[in-house]
């Protein structure tokens, strides 16, 4: 199973969402609490640690999405790492860097933000606003931190009265997109293109269907955002140390404010 969200984020969605009565919270509580453990321990195992069943551990992973424990297993301990969010500077520093650090960060963020106004066609991004206002299917793919902002697109959207479409997991994502009608509209958030090689089925699917693709990104002289994109809005122009989150943000924010202005009274 592809999962857009990694497993620890799974388990904490259960908890934060979860009925704390239910024995599925507190086996996803025990497993938060003893996490590090999961790659060394079996079934029976970690079934103790989590104080149920063997049978109850393996009815959980099967509700969380997971075909079996081993897949489960196998999904926690491939993780991507935080290490991968920072630069060798940041990895590498100590307390008496931070303030040198969050400057540098700080400005990085200026820096992109101010990249983005500066660059904005306002011509594209009406046109924009105008295809999400015509698509009767609108879906918002990205992988975990461009689907939490996909979350907040999709609930200012239907607040104006337009339903956006998204899924957390590579499965939830791949059936909106195999089941969708021809002249859906896809919005695709990807800081450094890596959603275009990490779903090749999914892209796959895209490039058979007559849609119209809106890609947000930094890298969009990438060959697959070259290949699919209808639309390229250049959002940023660095995140080596997460600071593109931040201009992926204010890109939305600046979609929905323009979509309000343009279609608040329609």
């Amino acid at each position: 199973m592809k999962l857009q969200r990694p497993v620890i984020s799974i388990l904490l969605r259960y908890v934060n969402h979860g009925n704390k009565k239910d024995v599925n919270y507190l086996i996803a509580k025990a497993m938060l609490d003893n996490y590090e453990l999961i790659g060394d321990k079996t079934i029976h195992e970690m079934a103790e640690l989590c104080f149920v069943s063997a049978s109850s551990l393996s009815r959980f992973v099967k509700v969380i999405g997971f075909d079996n424990y081993s897949d489960f297993k196998e999904s926690a301990i491939n993780i991507i790492d935080i290490d991968v969010d920072y630069s060798i500077e940041v990895s590498r520093a100590k307390k008496e860097d931070l303030i040198p650090i969050f400057n540098q960060y700080t400005e990085n963020i200026i820096d992109n933000i101010q990249f983005f106004n500066e660059n904005i066609n306002f011509e594209q991004l009406n046109k924009l606003t105008e295809m999400i206002y015509k698509s009767e299917n609108i879906i918002f793919l990205g992988l975990e931190f461009a689907t939490l902002i996909g979350y907040h697109f999709q609930i200012k959207m239907a607040e104006l009265n337009k339903h956006i479409k998204i899924g957390d997991t590579y499965e939830e994502q791949f059936e909106l997109v195999n089941n969708m009608p021809d002249k859906s509209l896809i919005i695709i958030a990807s800081l450094e293109g890596g959603y275009f090689y990490r779903n090749y089925d999914i892209i796959k699917i895209l490039e058979e269907k007559k849609s119209d693709i809106i890609v947000l990104t930094m890298n969009e002289h990438i060959k697959p955002v070259q290949h699919i994109a209808s639309e390229i809005v250049v959002i940023s122009k660095s995140n080596s140390n997460t600071e593109g989150r931040i201009s992926l943000l204010y890109a939305i924010e600046t979609l929905i404010m323009l979509y309000y202005i343009n279609y608040k009274n329609v």
